[in-house]
C-alpha cells in the first residue's frame, strides 16, 4: 500500500509516518504539509490511501480530495481530525470521505 500523509503539523505526520510503517502491507508513505505539496506528490504518485488533516493551517483539507478527485485519482480518502463540529462531519461526508 502506498500512504500519502497531509497535515500541517510536522510532528503528527511523523508520528503517523512511524506508526504506519511497521504495518506489512505499506510499502511507502509520503508526506505533505499543504494542498499545494499534495497535489504535487498526487500527480507524480499513485498513492492508495491519502489521510488528509481537515484543517491545514489556514486551508481546508477537504480541497485536496475535490482537487485529487478531479484529476481521477483512484486513491480512498480517510479525515483525520480533532474537530467535533457537526458541520465538519457533514462536510466530510460529503466529499465521500
Amino acid at each position: 500500500m502506498k500512504i500519502l500523509l497531509v497535515d500541517d503539523h510536522p510532528m503528527v505526520r511523523k508520528g503517523l509516518a512511524s506508526v504506519l510503517s511497521f504495518e506489512e502491507n505499506v510499502e511507502e508513505i509520503k508526506e505533505a504539509s499543504n494542498i499545494g505539496e499534495s497535489m504535487k506528490i498526487l500527480s507524480q504518485y499513485n498513492a492508495d490511501i491519502v489521510i488528509v488533516d481537515l484543517k491545514l493551517g489556514k486551508e481546508d483539507g477537504l480541497e485536496v480530495i475535490k482537487l485529487a478527485r478531479k484529476k481521477n485519482s483512484k486513491a480512498r480518502f480517510i479525515i483525520l481530525t480533532s474537530s467535533s463540529k457537526k458541520d465538519d462531519f457533514i462536510r466530510a461526508r460529503e466529499a465521500g470521505v
